[in-house]
């Protein structure tokens, strides 16, 4: 895997801490998150607090080089110790991101895939390409709002054509029930479309809200997705046909409809093609 493209600086937009932890700690045999053999000495003054020592140690799945020194001397008041610590450990999860590629880099049994036609089911993937975001929820929100009919009638008529017609509302109809089906099918997930893959990444981890979301639509950046392949789109287990087929034998792959409607949804739109890699991502970034 070559990564002489990426610069030392990643804009980080999503990051999924538990499977980055999780990662790193098997990869490992254990992960120690803080520093060890400290010494720190505190001087109080009234309501303010001065930290100030010398504090080395052991940062075992952090830096590359296992050994940090950090000097530090703050003045704040009671609760600025806390803020401290929550700062340190942002920055130390950040970096875990580089730790486990380089870790990756180096562990022979263990294959990290650049493209992802090449890659296998449970297999990690780093995948440096241009990329679409698709937010159902946004868009069910944006396309059943009132306001949308008002703002397009306002808008004035062209070439004696209005803005607003029965067949632009039925468009936006069948577009809100394409919406109410993918929100539905993709709780809780931005799809990440990238080359031959799509990635289903969790809200909740994002580090940007809906709105920013939208800045990079614009973009002329390569994203880069570290990730876990799961599956492809096209298999036999979730061809529509079979499964409903198989439903008047028997109720054993009624699970396996969900997934089906997922993967027609996705091709017949346009989202994917059959044999892009489904991806859980661990971290993306530019």
């Amino acid at each position: 895997m070559d990564n002489s493209e990426q610069s030392d600086y990643k804009e980080i937009i999503y990051l999924d801490q538990i499977e980055l932890d999780s990662a790193l700690a098997q990869l490992e045999k254990g992960l120690k998150e803080s520093i060890v053999n400290g010494d720190v000495s505190t001087q109080q003054a009234g309501e303010s607090t001065t930290i100030k020592g010398n504090m080395s140690g052991t940062l075992d799945g952090i830096f590359a080089k296992g050994t940090a020194t950090m000097e530090s001397e703050i003045a704040s008041n009671e609760s600025n110790s806390e803020g401290i610590s929550k700062t340190i450990n942002v920055v130390l999860n950040d970096y875990k991101i580089e730790r486990l590629i380089k870790i990756l880099d180096k562990t022979e049994s263990i294959t990290v895939r650049n493209s992802a036609l090449e890659s296998q089911d449970g297999e990690f993937i780093l995948l440096q390409s241009e990329f679409r975001l698709t937010d159902f929820e946004l868009f069910l929100n944006m396309i059943t709002s009132k306001g949308i009919k008002k703002l397009m009638q306002t808008i004035p008529a062209e070439n004696g054509n209005p803005t607003w017609n029965k067949g632009i509302e039925n468009g936006f109809k069948l577009s809100a029930n394409v919406a109410e089906m993918g929100k539905t099918l993709f709780q809780n997930n931005i799809l990440i479309s990238a080359k031959d893959s799509i990635s289903y990444a969790e809200r909740k981890n994002f580090r940007m809200n809906s709105g920013q979301l939208q800045l990079l639509s614009g973009t002329n950046r390569s994203i880069f997705i570290l990730g876990i392949v799961e599956s492809k789109l096209g298999t036999m287990k979730n061809d529509i046909d079979e499964v409903t087929q198989s439903l008047d034998l028997g109720l054993q792959e009624l699970g396996n409809i969900t997934s089906s409607l997922s993967e027609l949804v996705l091709t017949s739109m346009g989202f994917a093609k059959e044999n892009d890699r489904l991806i859980k991502p661990i971290a993306i970034y530019f």
